[in-house]
């Protein structure tokens, strides 16, 4: 190799090895910490060569950054603050050393022009930086460089960069930092999958009922919302794959694997394509998690009486009528009342809508979702999310895993009259209780899921508890009647019962403890869930005998009330009153 383009840095050109950005001056601390170990070590060095500026100022001790006008650019994210200063100090000391090398007699000694190699970790360009020839010493020689990154094993080599870097080094007699050598290609990335969703998650329409007063349209086509055999569901954008890089050795870069499709197909749904989706049968179409489905929809074009018996259907059930007393209803996901409910009962996997009421001290629905009806005059909702009645609630019982809104207009007959309301977060009624002082509850702060079931381990518990006490006395009774010389010596028949016996109470000993537990368990969640408290809001009237109850905590109104908000004040333990807002 022409001796003119011999590399200054040994470990990065003489021994044909690179070094990363922050590599080139790795042996400075080793050879530092020789030198303050006093091996061998020459003088002290000259630590202000690089500036005008007092050694002690050089850096800020505790950021480590240069001081002075001269700092390097804050938004320099390569190479550290350090270590650019310093570089900047090395070319000036070359500078220096230039112009040291002019003789006594006026000539000057030549020093040849020389060149760095860096290759990053990612190794997809390789760096140079390139230092100009002075007293004429040999300039940069382009051809010799490529010689060079060749023999390194580099074959992307960026010509023009390179040999741009290299004119302009030898023209302006400027050292070139930093100039692209070589560049590799970067793996390409994939696109992810575009998906279109043409009909609404949520799985149902805006309700149409915007008044208390709204009849109920038999032609209305609800709430829920249904697709026929060959309706269009989704479009799909299938993922476009990346493509493969190659470093500046020549080396392949595979890049990241494609995204997973965010579509599967469930029942219902047929594509021939992979990209337009179509329903397969008239239903409801869901889009659950990534998978998209139809599910069937039973739609009884009358009431829900003799002539249609119990409507049990795992997808979602339409009602055009009304559902007589006595008569069940049970979907897997939503059901839809255009009419009443009478003394019936309804339990749907999501939502429950009733365009008309409730009826009857024996209605039950049942909902893993919210609930809205028109009213409701006896009976029990039961719902995990909210409760939306549009005019009044007499006599009812009201369960919510969340909020009951009541929205009922001014009137005597629009209200909570009478039964209880319980929900774990919001209660917020028109009016609440009657003249006659009818027996009224508004509770906030209660899951009562968990109430539910805290209350039916107990009951069981209560039993296990008076079972194992009657086995225990009658084992007492076997070792006081058939003891002899000081044996328990029961007849044979009574040994085989007594040891079914025991069976049975260990058995009972055993449930009772895990009961127990999954009580205590339970009452940590619902603890959990209620320290948030609740809010009561009452906007037109609050007769006097309701009685209003936060986490636990009851307060009976003594007067009537109007425009008026509940909360529970922790810092007394006790419900606060205020302004309804």
């Amino acid at each position: 190799m022409n001796d003119v383009l011999k590399p200054r840095n040994k470990e990065t050109c003489g021994d044909r090895k690179t070094t990363d950005d922050a590599g080139m001056f790795a042996e400075q601390p080793a050879r530092q910490a020789k030198t303050d170990a006093g091996e061998g070590a020459p003088g002290p060095p000259d630590f202000d060569m690089f500036s005008e500026t007092p050694a002690g100022l050089l850096f800020d001790r505790a950021s480590d950054t240069p001081a002075g006008e001269n700092a390097p650019d804050a938004g320099e994210s390569e190479k550290s603050r350090a270590e650019l200063f310093l570089e900047a100090g090395i070319d000036k000391l070359l500078s220096e050393m230039d112009v040291a090398a002019v003789a006594s007699d006026g000539t000057v000694k030549p020093v040849d022009a020389t060149f760095d190699v860096q290759v990053p970790k990612d190794r997809l360009k390789a760096l140079v930086d390139l230092y100009p020839a002075s007293g004429g010493g040999k300039a940069l020689d382009y051809a010799a460089i490529c010689d060079h990154l060749l023999e390194m094993g580099i074959k992307e080599i960026a010509e023009e960069s390179l040999s741009e870097g290299v004119r302009l080094c030898n023209a302006t007699g400027e050292i070139q930092r930093r100039v692209v050598a070589a560049e590799g290609i970067p793996p390409k990335f994939p696109r992810e999958a575009r998906l279109e969703i043409l009909f609404p998650l949520e799985g149902r329409r805006p309700p149409r009922m915007e008044h208390a007063e709204a009849k109920v349209d038999y032609r209305d086509k609800g709430e829920i919302f249904s697709v026929e055999t060959g309706e269009l569901l989704a479009i799909l954008e299938p993922a476009i794959p990346g493509e493969p890089g190659r470093d500046i050795f020549g080396n392949v870069i595979e890049g990241p694997a494609p995204p997973k499709s965010p579509l599967t197909v469930g029942d219902g749904v047929v594509s021939e394509d992979g990209r337009l989706f179509t329903a397969a049968t008239t239903g409801q179409p869901m889009f659950r998690g990534n998978r998209l489905l139809v599910k069937p929809v039973v739609v009884v074009r009358g009431d829900v009486d003799l002539s249609v018996g119990n409507v049990l259907f795992d997808g979602s059930i339409i009602v055009r009528g009304n559902v007589r007393e006595g008569f069940l209803v049970s979907a897997g996901v939503d059901v839809e009342v255009f009419g009443n409910v009478e003394s019936a009962s309804i339990k749907a996997g999501r939502d429950v809508h009733i365009h008309g009421g409730i009826l009857g001290e024996t209605s039950d629905i049942d909902a893993g979702g919210k609930v809205t009806m028109r009213f409701m005059e006896g009976g029990t909702v039961s719902a995990d999310e909210e409760v939306i009645a549009k005019s009044h609630l007499m006599h009812a019982r009201v369960r919510s895993g969340t909020s009951v809104i009541l929205e009922g207009r001014r009137g005597s007959d629009k209200g909570v009259l009478g039964g209880s309301v319980v929900a774990l977060e919001r209660i917020d009624v028109a009016a609440a209780g009657t003249l006659m002082g009818t027996s009224t509850l508004l509770a906030t702060g209660v899951d009562f899921r968990t109430r539910a079931r805290i209350e039916a381990l107990e009951a069981r518990i209560r039993e296990l508890q008076e079972m194992a006490a009657k086995i225990s006395e009658v084992m007492k009774r076997s070792v006081t009647r058939f003891v002899k010389d000081g044996r328990i010596v029961l007849p044979p028949d009574i040994q085989t019962k007594m040891e079914l016996l025991i069976q049975h109470y260990n058995a009972s000993i055993r449930e009772l403890h895990h009961l127990q537990d999954e009580r205590t368990a339970l009452r940590n969640s619902m603890e959990q869930k209620i320290r948030g408290g609740g809010y009561i809001k009452v906007k037109q009237k609050l007769h006097p005998g309701v009685v209003v109850e936060i986490r636990g905590v009851r307060r009976e109104i003594k007067d009537e009330l109007r425009f008026v908000s509940f909360r529970f004040d922790s810092d007394t333990g006790s419900i606060a009153m205020g302004s309804y807002r």
